[in-house]
């Protein structure tokens, strides 16, 4: 098993485990959310990652290799084929755009703050840094929907739901990272609040293997349907299936 690969078991996303309702993907009704996928936390050598590995050398290495190898090209081919069907795409950016991070919870911000002191990388999640921007090979167009976050959860800390709601969204495929923090984290409220999400398993990641999977089957348990990979998606997508 290489490093980018986890050992999440096809079959159990097939057997008996969840009794929440098919997502069917209905074209009129979905979106695509892409969650924190920029340089300062998905990008091993600035901003988060770049300062874990400064605090603890190794410690990004399985997220890093994940993150480069499957989730960053996955997402590129969900981004495409959404465009080609001419179907909406939002991107949920993480950050703050006071330098102070005066608007993020306390806790969050004595959180980075520790991190920056520690690592000696500065301005992590201010949005005046360059790497605030999503990475380039997922750069969002005009087209494109923007939501800015400031905690974990998108539809705790942004105009998220008043944002989907307003585009008649209502059905999301899900995909970035970490899949334990942010992702999980919104995918969670996004069903209490009565959305039906599919996370994309190869187009999300975290910081360990055990870790990435216990959360990947967390959702499907409760709250999301699973599909493992970016073609699986699309597939589902044009036949308008319930996954």
């Amino acid at each position: 098993m290489s490093a980018t690969t986890t050992g999440v078991d096809r079959d159990f996303f097939t057997l008996s485990r969840t009794f929440i309702p098919p997502v069917p993907l209905d074209r009129e009704r979905l979106g695509l959310v892409i969650v924190d996928m920029q340089y300062l936390d998905a990008s091993p050598d600035q901003g988060f990652g770049a300062a874990m590995e400064i605090i603890e050398p190794g410690s990004m290495e399985f997220f890093n290799a994940r993150n480069e190898d499957q989730v960053v090209p996955g997402i590129a081919k969900l981004i495409a084929g959404f465009r080609e069907r001419g179907l909406p795409i939002v991107y949920v950016l993480v950050g703050s755009d006071y330098r102070d991070l005066r608007d993020l919870p306390r806790r969050h911000r004595e959180w980075i703050r520790t991190i920056e002191r520690q690592s000696g990388v500065k301005d992590i999640l201010w949005s005046g840094n360059p790497a605030y921007r999503v990475r380039d090979e997922l750069a969002p167009t005009e087209d494109d929907t923007l939501v800015k976050k400031t905690a974990f959860g998108a539809f705790t800390s942004s105009t998220m739901d008043e944002t989907l709601r307003g585009m008649a969204i209502d059905q999301l495929i899900v995909t970035g990272i970490a899949t334990n923090c942010c992702v999980s984290t919104t995918i969670r409220d996004a069903a209490d609040l009565g959305y039906g999400v599919v996370v994309v398993e190869e187009c999300t990641a975290d910081y360990d293997r055990v870790t990435h999977e216990t959360a990947i089957k967390g959702l499907f348990f409760n709250f999301a349907r699973v599909v493992l990979t970016a073609d699986e998606a699309l597939a589902a997508v044009d036949a308008q299936a319930e996954v």
